[in-house]
């Protein structure tokens, strides 16, 4: 629960940096995303993307492949699919850049001679607390405020480096699990495109026997061909279509990824510079 009296001091504020919060939704823990926020976006991006072709690029290459083939389901598809990954990678990019704002909140001292025990653990907490309105929501914090709080009421110092390399463990694997839905997002956008291919195939082979049981002049011939063409471009522009969207999408997950893998690397190294490197046992030996 937040707590008022503590806001007046804060230093960060989660509730005005969350992009999720300022939108009126509840935000997701990172580096999960709220999935009705990310399904509005990739339905508002999607309505633009198609509004752009219809009346802005009506001539284009890709107005003719979404909106003038025979078969406009699977590219409509596809581009679901696209912005709903997009979607969501740009939420978690928004959160990410407010997870990187927790570094910038000074709990520890300079001094690297500063000593961390039971017996001070609490006045650290206090600073943690009193510097955010939500401390819970930082990766780094919730960490540094668990090691904290077992330092403080258990007192043993390697329950807090327990706590800390737990939190650490748990934070890589919601990292891993985070990308799911997008990987089978990604996984399903070829996989449209050559669904696309045979559709477009089997509609040429279909238009082709018309042809040879055709016994009409040259002009009948000739429109007959234009619909067997018109399966080919079909079923080559849908496997361009999914193969296309589905590499960029790739590489921006990739990008992301090492973004956030390097956010938890330096939550890693922020807790041990300020936290284990000194951490001391209030007693002579520690039970």
């Amino acid at each position: 629960m937040r707590n008022k009296a503590n806001d007046a001091l804060a230093e960060l504020y989660f509730y005005q940096e969350d992009l999720e919060r300022r939108l009126g939704f509840r935000a997701a823990k990172f580096p999960d995303v709220n999935m009705l926020l990310a399904t509005i976006l990739a339905v508002l991006v999607l309505g633009l993307f198609y509004a752009a072709l219809h009346f802005a690029f009506p001539d284009s290459m890709l107005s003719t492949m979404f909106l003038r083939r025979v078969s406009k389901a699977i590219p409509f598809f596809i581009a679901l699919f696209s912005c709903m990954s997009l979607a969501i990678l740009f939420l978690k990019w928004a959160k990410l850049r407010t997870q990187q704002k927790a570094f910038r909140l000074k709990i520890f001292p300079d001094a690297p001679d500063a000593v961390l025990a039971e017996g001070n653990a609490q006045d650290y907490l206090d600073i943690l607390r009193q510097g955010t309105d939500g401390a819970e929501h930082f990766v780094l914090l919730c960490r540094v405020e668990r090691a904290l709080a077992s330092l403080h009421n258990i007192g043993r110092v390697a329950d807090a480096v327990s706590m800390l390399e737990s939190q650490a463990q748990t934070d890589e694997d919601e990292l891993q699990s985070s990308y799911t839905l997008v990987s089978g997002l990604i996984w399903g956008i070829p996989v449209l495109g050559f669904i696309g291919t045979v559709l477009g195939l089997s509609l040429s082979i279909g238009e082709f026997g018309n042809v040879l049981s055709a016994a009409g002049g040259i002009n009948e011939l000739t429109a007959s061909l234009r619909n067997v063409t018109g399966g080919l471009s079909t079923a080559f522009e849908t496997t361009l279509q999914g193969l296309v969207a589905a590499l960029s999408i790739q590489l921006l997950v990739v990008s992301l990824r090492k973004k956030e893998e390097s956010l938890l690397d330096q939550c890693k190294e922020y807790c041990h510079r300020n936290i284990i490197s000194r951490l001391r046992t209030s007693g002579l030996v520690e039970s």
